[in-house]
C-alpha cells in the first residue's frame, strides 16, 4: 500500500484503521509485501507478491533456454 491517499481512503472506510496500524502499512517497505483491503471485508489481507518468470522457470519449462537474468 504505502501511498498516502491509499491510507487516508483506508482510514475513511474503516476508522478502525486510524493510527498504529495506518502508520504502520504505510511505512512498510519490504519489495513484494502489500496489504489487500476489500470493501466486503473488514479487515486487510498480507499479500506477498512473487514474480511469474520465477515460479515457472524451473518448473514449467525444464529443459527450455528461459532463464531470468535479473538474479
Amino acid at each position: 500500500m504505502g501511498n498516502s491517499d491509499d491510507i487516508k481512503a483506508l482510514v475513511k472506510s474503516n476508522i478502525n484503521y486510524e493510527g498504529v496500524i495506518a502508520n504502520f502499512i504505510q511505512r512498510e517497505t519490504i519489495a513484494g509485501n502489500l496489504y489487500l483491503v476489500s470493501s466486503d471485508q473488514a479487515f486487510a489481507l498480507p499479500v506477498r507478491v512473487t514474480e511469474f518468470e520465477k515460479l515457472v522457470e524451473k518448473k514449467v519449462y525444464p529443459e527450455s533456454k528461459f532463464t531470468n537474468n535479473r538474479n
